[in-house]
């Protein structure tokens, strides 16, 4: 075998190799984990307008002005990883990252309801593509390695005469 036959067939193999590394870290690593956590602690009072989760929550249609969509996300780092975080780089929990996607969710769905003249948002639920939690108890949180990602939708209504 001449030496270049031999660098060729050095190559071939390394790229080989390197495919086959390459293919194999690509499907470790990936995560979409499905969580449900409780909503209670995970949620302070604040922004004003009340929310209720779970579709027994609903009112009368007469009291509905529409629906109001949220898509909270959060980092593993708690922030950018600049100085509004103290450069934290370090990885939350996936409690953690979920409870604050989640408190991001209900700010936007506050907003959008203030935004609509609502009084309150009822009838909350998960609206994740392809789930749609019903529970006035938990939430549903999709954890990766690269963020936390909860969304709602929810009805917003103004307060009963």
């Amino acid at each position: 075998m001449t030496t270049e036959t031999r660098k060729a067939v050095r190559l071939g193999g390394a790229t080989l190799v390197a495919t086959f590394l390459w293919a194999a870290a690509g499907t470790a690593v990936a995560r979409n984990d499905q969580v449900l956590l409780p909503i209670d602690g995970a949620l302070k009072a604040g922004g004003g307008i009340p929310v209720r989760f779970g579709s027994a929550t609903k009112v009368t249609a007469d009291r509905v002005i529409g629906m109001v969509d949220a898509h909270g996300v959060a980092r593993p780092s708690g922030g950018t990883g600049n100085s509004s975080n103290g450069f934290r780089t370090e990885r939350r929990s996936d409690a953690e990252i979920c409870q604050d996607a989640l408190r991001m969710a209900v700010s936007q769905l506050q907003s959008g309801a203030r935004a609509m003249g609502a009084t309150e948002v009822v009838g909350v639920m998960g609206s994740h593509i392809g789930s749609g939690l019903d529970s006035p108890t938990q939430y549903e949180c999709r954890i990766g390695h690269t963020r936390g990602v909860v969304d709602l939708r929810g009805q917003a209504v103004r307060a009963a005469p």
